[in-house]
């Protein structure tokens, strides 16, 4: 497995995310990928991105499958 980022705030109220990226590629996420969140310690737990876009260089905006709110 491989890290990618961090998530860092929420954006909006419709559960979309901002992911900060370590990694130096652009445009690599994309609908459809599956992201391993580490919501627990050692416990990762697969979502499909729904939508993906470049917020900056290092930050995209992500909605994720079956998150519909910030909480």
């Amino acid at each position: 497995m491989l890290r990618v980022g961090k998530i860092v705030a929420v954006h909006g109220l419709q559960g979309a995310v901002v992911l900060k990226q370590i990694i130096d590629s652009k445009d690599w996420l994309k609908k459809g990928d599956i992201l391993f969140i580490e919501l627990k310690r050692e416990s990762f737990i697969p979502y499909f991105v729904e939508t993906a876009k470049s917020a900056s260089g290092d930050e995209y905006i992500i909605t994720l499958d079956d998150v519909g709110s910030p909480e």
